[in-house]
């Protein structure tokens, strides 16, 4: 993580951009998610459009956004917990939404939460964590041109809401 987030960090870092439909990236994404998913007894809600939502982005970067986000809900929310995936396409801009109604991000926690190596208590106590996976996540979304942020608070029905902003792609 460390070495991703230097590498990252670096001014000289080139994104790898491809114009591609990041609906069909999610569900890619979360088809291959989902034994991991189903093996931790949680509950996956989708809404996601049946047509194409054009963007520019870095498949392996973009991948491991996701993957940062995902990964934090499966380890710090008990069984049972529904991870939400939601994506308009909108005008100027496309929205992803990742949100889950699990135990929620503590407040003391939740203004810091992007700052590189800031952990939560059980991550902090467990040795589980490096404090950089949200700040990968946030330099993720910046290198895209968009933005990253925590929904406080969220919208009914979700303890935890993530908003990824990206620049729509017109072809």
């Amino acid at each position: 993580s460390l070495f991703d987030y230097v590498r990252l960090e670096h001014p000289d870092y080139v994104l790898q951009a491809e114009h591609a439909d990041l609906c069909e990236f999610c569900k890619s994404y979360l088809a291959e998610k989902y034994p991991e998913i189903e093996s931790r007894s949680f509950v996956l809600s989708l809404d996601l459009p049946e047509t194409p939502v054009m963007a520019a982005f870095d498949p392996r970067l973009l991948r491991r956004l996701l993957e940062n986000l995902t990964a934090n809900a499966l380890q710090y929310n008990p069984a049972g917990t529904t991870l939400f995936f939601g994506l308009k396409d909108e005008p100027d801009r496309v929205l992803l939404t990742i949100a889950d109604n699990g135990v929620g991000i503590p407040d003391e926690l939740a203004d810091t939460l992007f700052e590189p190596f800031v952990t939560g208590n059980r991550a902090r106590t467990s040795g589980g964590g490096t404090g950089l996976g949200m700040a990968i996540v946030k330099k993720v979304a910046e290198l895209h041109g968009g933005s990253i942020r925590l929904v406080r608070p969220p919208q009914d029905g979700w303890h935890t809401q993530f908003e990824l902003v990206l620049p729509r792609c017109i072809l």
